[in-house]
């Protein structure tokens, strides 16, 4: 790295190093060791992040051209290592690139292929589609469970021939309406009902032992029975028909319960493979950013050193008996 942060004793190495200066030495025709025992690089310790060079010289006005390149070289060394830094992590992600690539589009046909083999489309929403399902079909038997004991209880009063109207009405519905009673006479029914109001008007007027009375009800005890074996075979059906939509409930509620079990299962690997996938997505976006970012860092040429002081010698001597002078930049 080229942060002043990094170790300066390391980075005093490198910018001293004869890789670094050899053409300058070769530019100027002095010996590169004779060069770096001019040369002082010292972090200010005054500003942070600052570097302070120094050149010693006895001759400042011939020197002085090549303090400037000496800041050049730093600076232009500093340039093409970080140019070299941007390009190698450029050249990394591009390297890597490829595989990224064939890892989403492998996991993406992977994702597909479960799919269409499951025959899926969207997993979690069937899946949440399927309990509902599954909570309406059991409310539904529930319900039809209840009606079952209702009618039980039913078909014990009508067998001890208390035919409460009311309740046969509410339970298995209007004679005239019932789909139950479709082919069957209703003629009965209605005589049944209308002699039975009879019944309770006259019982208002007439004492029990008057003829109207017991008329009417020889009458009732005549069409009794066969009221009485007509509600029996409407309520029976109806047992049968609610047990019959039970089973064909408890039948769907196996499948049902069944699937779901399935599609559970399926989820599982199907959340695992998204994972994968969203995760494989997600490296080649970040990879695409950074590159983005790299290639935008690189275009730029931001210059990672920049001098803040021109280079020039120190008018005060430092060594008067060998008129050497200071010269300092940063």
């Amino acid at each position: 790295s080229l942060s002043i942060k990094q170790d300066i004793p390391t980075l005093r190495e490198v910018l001293l190093s004869e890789f670094i200066l050899r053409e300058l030495s070769e530019d100027f025709d002095i010996k590169y060791t004779d060069l770096v025992k001019r040369i002082t690089i010292e972090q200010d310790i005054k500003v942070t992040g600052v570097l302070e060079v120094k050149l010693l010289s006895n001759n400042p006005k011939k020197d002085l051209k090549l303090l400037k390149e000496l800041s050049s070289v730093f600076v232009n060394y500093a340039i093409v290592q970080k140019q070299k830094k941007l390009s190698d992590g450029l050249s990394f992600l591009s390297a890597q690139e490829p595989a990224i690539k064939e890892k989403n589009i492998e996991l993406r046909i992977k994702l597909e292929n479960f799919m269409k083999e499951n025959n899926l489309i969207d997993p979690i929403r069937e899946s949440t589609n399927k309990k509902i399902e599954i909570k309406a079909l059991e409310k539904n038997t529930a319900g039809l469970r209840t009606k079952l004991k209702r009618l039980a209880s039913l078909k014990e009063e009508i067998l001890k021939d208390n035919i409460n109207t009311a309740i046969y009405s509410e339970m298995i519905g209007d004679a005239q309406n019932s789909s139950l009673q479709i082919g069957y006479q209703k003629a009965e029914f209605n005589q049944y009902e209308t002699l039975n109001k009879q019944l309770r008007e006259a019982q208002l007027i007439y004492t029990p032992s008057s003829s109207i009375v017991k008329n009417i009800k020889s009458k009732i005890e005549l069409i009794k029975p066969i009221v009485k074996e007509k509600k029996l075979e409407i309520v029976n059906k109806s047992i049968k028909t609610t047990n019959d939509i039970i089973e064909l409930n408890n039948s769907n509620l196996t499948k049902l319960n069944s699937d779901f079990e399935k599609l559970t299962s399926l989820i599982r690997e199907y959340e695992v493979l998204s994972f994968e996938l969203d995760a494989a997505s997600a490296n080649l976006t970040g990879l695409n950013s950074v590159k983005e970012r790299l290639q935008l860092q690189i275009a730029q040429d931001n210059k990672p050193w920049i001098i803040i002081r021109d280079p020039s010698f120190n008018p005060v001597r430092i060594y008067p008996s060998l008129r050497k002078e200071l010269t300092n930049f940063a």
